[in-house]
């Protein structure tokens, strides 16, 4: 997209009521709906590091690359009784080659902050520092099936002692996305 009609986009989806800016040329206005899609359902979903937390916390960056996350054999471990559609394990490859910033930093919603946590490691967490926290996120950009009407989200749960991912898929439902099915995955 060309700098010069960023502003004009920017307008645009304020008026239509979305809450978040797209930061780098790599995100699509449809992940983003995506991912909104998804932290309302983390907000309210029983998932997470700490029960009873309330706030998830998200990086502000994606993942980027990782091959062994995004690999055949991983998705396919962590997603056996799921199946994944034709195209997604491709798709998440190619658009996680880099780590992009997917968020302004400061960005608050109804359903989760956003910041610098993708540097924040199991064992420097502290409790005290964030009281209500529920988990910290930090997502892959979304994965597009071939006929782009299923999406697959992947992220990164923080803290645990081993690591911990966690999938959505979703199904384009005009212009907006459902959930089809939650999963997650703790590594021993």
């Amino acid at each position: 997209m060309r700098r010069a009609l960023q502003p004009y986009l920017l307008l645009l989806l304020a008026l239509a009521g979305c809450t978040h800016s797209l930061v780098d040329d790599n995100v699509r206005q449809s992940d983003l709906v995506i991912l909104d899609t998804v932290l309302k359902d983390l907000a309210v979903r029983d998932v997470g590091t700490y029960p009873g937390g309330k706030t998830v916390y998200v990086s502000q960056h994606s993942l980027g690359k990782n091959d062994f996350y995004l690999g055949n054999s991983q998705l396919s471990s962590d997603l056996r009784d799921q199946g994944i559609p034709d195209g997604i394990a491709l798709s998440l490859r190619e658009r996680n080659r880099a780590v992009v910033p997917i968020w302004d930093e400061g960005l608050e919603t109804p359903h989760a902050k956003i910041g610098n946590y993708d540097q924040l490691m199991d064992e420097e967490f502290e409790d005290k520092d964030y009281p209500d926290c529920k988990l910290i996120a930090t997502f892959w950009l979304p994965g597009y099936s071939t006929d782009g009407n299923l999406a697959m989200v992947r992220f990164a749960i923080s803290p645990t002692a081993h690591g911990a991912t966690a999938t959505y898929l979703l199904r384009r439902d005009g212009e907006s996305w459902t959930i089809e099915w939650f999963d997650e995955s703790f590594y021993v």
